[in-house]
């Protein structure tokens, strides 16, 4: 189970896309104690920190900094308290639609015992899985999940956010968004909202004019309904994208990315998001940047119909098959495996077996559409997609 990111698509220099989950909530639920739900004060503490999180919603939504610093803990180190306030003002520059929060014990409970640090003294402390769901407008009505690890703390008979990093070491990280790491802009068409410090603001609007050719190429192409829109980031090195979409892969042999979670209670996926590597997109022709992004296009595209057992294969296959142009025949070439790649095989390796897993996969998807016809790659994603929960592991 997966709240926050489930499944991030990346496209490497010549290849597009890695799967990864983020197995937050497993961890959670192995380091929290038995019958978590049960304990005692557990249920006070989630409705008292739930308005909390109502009253943080409706200030960062009202654009009221002296009410969201009421949820602050007030003895809390001025570092985070800064940053807590850095990153509303910078969020408050950008149009969202909708927040709200969850603080949630059902699967992980209460993991404060033994993972606090001393600096909250006699208080008592609470952290469970915390999800933000956030809107944009071209959103829909899918929102962005994130998890956070607050520790809430209870200062006189008042429980406010304390901090927010108690269990990194246990490997449980709170999301990270630009506007946290500085200020913001969006520059955006009718179709693509992009999301970039000011100082690349002029690279965003050159890549949201290549988006919108990327578009019209999908759109002669994709055979599913989608919204059409898409938001996205154009961070300002690897190592902010590396942060903001927690990778567990070397982000420099890669040059975009769409990710998106699995929502644990409804099983139905986010809204995506595209993340630009653009040191290496740059780098590209504009007719290559165009491909590119029609790849990851596929990815957003095709999140609505994606489930937990779509293998990474028929991901990468159906959108090289896609953006390369679903008319080819993309034989197999020499060093193709007797199976379809693995999923590990999509992030893992050199570079030129990442590439042979991409090239692979998208043999594989044009051959079921010469075999099947050419709506035989989307029936086949669909067909997969629409088990949401079933027995038996990927392979089965």
């Amino acid at each position: 189970r997966d709240r926050g990111r489930s499944a991030v698509g990346g496209h490497p220099l010549a290849v597009r896309r890695v799967l990864f989950a983020v197995g937050a909530a497993v961890l959670a639920a192995a380091l929290a104690p038995a019958a978590h739900a049960k304990e005692t004060g557990v249920d006070q503490k989630v409705a008292a920190v739930k308005a909390l999180l109502d009253a943080r919603a409706k200030a960062e939504m009202a654009h009221d900094r002296d009410a969201f610093a009421r949820t602050l803990d007030p003895k809390a180190p001025d570092a985070f308290r800064n940053a807590q306030l850095a990153g509303f003002d910078n969020l408050a520059t950008l149009p969202v639609v909708g927040i709200t929060y969850e603080a949630n014990v059902a699967l992980g409970g209460d993991l404060s015992r033994g993972a606090t640090k001393s600096e909250y003294g006699d208080a008592a402390v609470f952290i469970p899985e915390t999800v933000r769901r956030m809107r944009f407008a071209f959103d829909g009505e899918r929102p962005w999940l994130d998890d956070m690890w607050w520790t809430y703390v209870e200062r006189g008979g008042k429980w406010y956010i304390g901090g927010d990093d108690d269990l990194v070491d246990v490997g449980l990280e709170s999301a990270v968004s630009m506007w946290d790491r500085g200020p913001v802009v969006m520059v955006q068409t009718a179709h693509v909202a992009l999301i970039a410090h000011p100082n690349d603001r002029p690279r965003a609007e050159a890549l949201i004019g290549l988006a919108e050719q990327a578009l019209v190429t999908l759109n002669g192409r994709w055979n599913l309904p989608w919204t059409g829109t898409l938001v996205g980031f154009l961070p300002e090195s690897p190592d902010e994208l590396t942060e903001l979409i927690q990778a567990t892969v070397d982000v420099s042999k890669f040059v975009a990315f769409v990710s998106y979670g699995i929502d644990g209670e409804t099983f139905e996926p986010s809204a995506p998001r595209l993340f630009v590597q653009d040191r290496n997109l740059s780098r590209y022709p504009t007719a290559a940047q165009i491909e590119t992004l029609v790849h990851e296009f596929v990815h957003a595209a095709g999140s609505q119909f994606a489930g937990s057992y779509t293998p990474s294969w028929v991901h990468e296959g159906l959108a090289d098959w896609v953006a390369v142009g679903p008319t080819n025949r993309f034989p197999r070439g020499s060093g193709s495996g007797q199976t379809a790649p693995r999923d590990d095989q999509f992030g893992a390796g050199s570079q030129g077996q990442i590439v042979q897993a991409y090239r692979d996969s998208r043999s594989l998807i044009a051959s079921l559409g010469r075999i099947g016809g050419p709506k035989a790659p989307y029936d086949f994603f669909k067909a997969l997609g629409d088990q949401r929960v079933r027995p038996g592991a990927r392979a089965y």
